[in-house]
């Protein structure tokens, strides 16, 4: 029950405990992930095959071109004043 006087204490006490446990994993992983990976022995291939492709070909078509906007018409009439 929430009347009780340590019932607060021990959920805060149990969050901040969960927290720094979470925060650990946490950073433990990163840890693990930023080691660098082992070298290959001699005569072994690495994991990842990397594929050589042609450079691809040159475009024939040329460019194509936008027209430049129309002008713009003019103003019918008189503009109003600016005070």
């Amino acid at each position: 029950m929430s009347g009780s006087p340590g019932f607060g204490t021990d959920r805060r006490l149990a969050g901040v405990g969960l927290t720094a446990l979470v925060h650990l994993a946490l950073i433990v992983g990163w840890q693990m992930a930023r080691q660098a990976p082992q070298a290959v022995p001699d005569g072994l291939q690495p994991a990842i095959q990397w594929l050589l492709l042609p450079a691809p070909a040159p475009r024939t078509e040329p460019p194509a071109v936008v027209p430049p906007p129309p002008p713009p018409a003019p103003a019918a009439g008189r503009a109003a004043p600016r005070f």
